[in-house]
């Protein structure tokens, strides 16, 4: 409500539309979230955090390529940024080898600069260091999506679904995953499960649909 707040008082002001976009992103909206980066990045092309979140939000849809291309945007745009960020998480696991946060960080800032390999890498001793990481299992996946192994992406959103298994767009990004391997029975019953946990998802609602679609099936 602050962001849309933000943006009636000042319809030009970007950083709003970014925030509101990964709040949208957060809570599985991936369309909502994306009308919002393209309003950021249409009244500033050069916002790298909107195309860094609306990559997100492309991956989320299933959408690699556009994912990729944002990134390639967002390195373009702001790598120094990146770099800066892995030299001064460097230091701090110097440091401190046990940080596994430190860890998790680092290996965003890789993916950013397309080092997907070293982020998988940098997620591995991060959850080594503290199994409870959820979210950097997610993060591990999309690693492994953007390296081009949808297969061990699965394994990870396997991990991530058994720990939340009240977590709608875990299972309907699960979805998407068995869906681009060819897997759409599988996928079709990880939207089942999204929607029951939240009939109004879009994403697996927009997901199932594809998948009956691609089938030749009725709903």
């Amino acid at each position: 409500q602050d962001y849309d707040k933000a943006i009636q008082l000042d319809p030009e002001y970007a950083k709003a539309y970014t925030n509101r976009g990964v709040a949208y992103t957060h809570a599985g909206e991936q369309q909502r979230a994306i009308q919002d980066f393209n309003q950021a990045i249409s009244l500033d092309s050069g916002n790298a955090a909107a195309f860094q979140n609306r990559a997100r939000a492309f991956r989320g849809l299933g959408q690699n390529q556009q994912a990729i291309q944002d990134l390639n945007e967002a390195v373009r745009l702001d790598s120094q940024a990146a770099e800066q960020a892995i030299e001064n998480l460097g230091q701090t696991i110097r440091l401190n080898r046990q940080n596994a946060q430190a860890f998790n960080s680092r290996g965003e800032a890789y993916i950013l600069l397309g080092e997907y390999q070293r982020a998988i890498e940098d997620f591995d001793e991060a959850i080594r260091l503290d199994h409870e990481l959820t979210a950097t299992i997610e993060n591990r996946a999309e690693a492994y999506l953007l390296l081009g192994q949808p297969l061990k992406a699965i394994e990870d959103y396997t991990d991530v679904v058994r720990r939340k298994p009240g977590d709608a767009l875990a299972f309907s990004r699960q979805g998407a995953l068995y869906s681009e391997v060819g897997l759409p029975k599988l996928a079709i019953e990880d939207y089942n499960r999204a929607i029951s946990l939240d009939p109004a998802n879009p994403m697996a609602l927009a997901g199932r649909g594809n998948v009956y679609s691609d089938l030749g099936e009725p709903e």
